[in-house]
């Protein structure tokens, strides 16, 4: 693991992020995702993108119906980070301070 982080501007992909990374260091990139009205964040170490076999798994672990993947909404605009989980603006983390109150209903680790 690395012994420190990365701080950089907002960027728009992990593989923008990635390249300000040190050699032999990953980025790990996290997304909200809106499943209905439930809130899950998909967080993974690497460049790769949810594709629609993610999805339809996300919703069948999560035990709901396969339209619910085929609706689903990458960083939906209806939730805001900063006031639902008290991040930075621009910030997405699956590192939460567990007293504060979320819609998140799940947290996916992606290999």
């Amino acid at each position: 693991m690395h012994t420190r982080l990365v701080r950089h501007r907002h960027s728009h992909s992990a593989a923008e992020t990635q390249t300000l990374l040190p050699p032999g260091v990953l980025v790990q990139k996290t997304v909200t995702l809106a499943l209905g009205e439930l809130l899950v964040f998909c967080t993974g170490v690497g460049t790769s993108r949810l594709s629609r076999q993610d999805l339809h798994a996300i919703a069948q672990a999560l035990g709901l119906p396969n339209r619910r993947s085929r609706h689903a909404s990458i960083n939906p605009e209806s939730c805001q980070t900063v006031e639902e989980f008290g991040m930075l603006p621009g910030m997405v983390s699956p590192f939460l301070h567990p007293e504060l109150p979320t819609r998140l209903a799940a947290l996916v680790v992606l290999p």
